[in-house]
């Protein structure tokens, strides 16, 4: 899997791995701020994440792209051309959570990141910060890292099998280029939509809304 250059536009994507090929994972762009609270200002999306706030304003939309700037900054500067460059850029994090259609509009965001889930059926506060701690200061690379999934679609882009392929993509970097083998995704029991997402990619039905992937191995070269 390799990062694409947009000649048209001169900024890198990657392309989905199965169908919906005219789709596309990216960086998040500064200008993203009103396509982000579009979507976002939906309490039926809203309500499906954590640590999103509602009622959702365009001012948390470019709150949150300052917060992701050096990010963004990083993954359009990067020559990625320069495989040595790619893989040291993308082991860290994986920029690329932007889901575009073909019209480069943003249509949805899919993030994988070091998981703080795991360990959220432990009684004791203490016992979960330590094992939570532990997973954050592995070292990256390390394929014991266990990482979060969280996503949501824009809500004209439901139900189409769009957001299987973007999660399918994602996961294919991430094992790619961070060596994850560990994933775990967490949705409302009353979530179907994101239920079957996350089980169309390998996920199963666990304790507390918590779906472990038991996907293949996949061979390294």
């Amino acid at each position: 899997m390799s990062i694409t250059i947009d000649n048209k536009i001169g900024k890198p994507y990657v392309g989905f791995t199965t169908s919906h090929r005219s789709y596309r994972l990216t960086p998040l762009y500064h200008d993203d701020a009103e396509a982000i609270y579009s979507i976002l200002k939906n309490e039926s999306i809203t309500k499906n994440l954590s640590n999103v706030p509602y009622p959702y304003t365009l001012e948390h939309a470019k709150e949150w792209l300052k917060i992701k700037s050096k990010v963004t900054a990083h993954a359009l500067s990067t020559d990625w051309k320069d495989k040595q460059k790619a893989k040291e850029q993308l082991l860290h994090d994986i920029s690329f959570t932007a889901v575009r259609d073909s019209e480069m509009n943003f249509v949805g965001d899919v993030n994988i990141r070091r998981n703080q889930w795991e360990w959220m059926e432990l009684e004791d506060p203490e016992q979960r910060c330590v094992l939570t701690k532990k997973n954050e200061t592995k070292e990256a690379g390390d394929p014991t890292i266990c990482y979060g999934i969280g996503f949501y679609p824009s809500p004209d882009h439901q139900g189409k099998g769009i957001m299987t392929s973007a999660l399918k993509t994602a996961i294919d970097l991430s094992r790619t280029y961070m060596h994850a083998e560990i994933f775990q995704g967490i949705c409302r029991s009353d979530n179907i939509g994101s239920r079957k997402v996350f089980e169309k990619n390998g996920f199963v039905f666990d304790r507390n809304g918590v779906m472990p992937w038991k996907g293949a191995a996949m061979e390294r070269s």
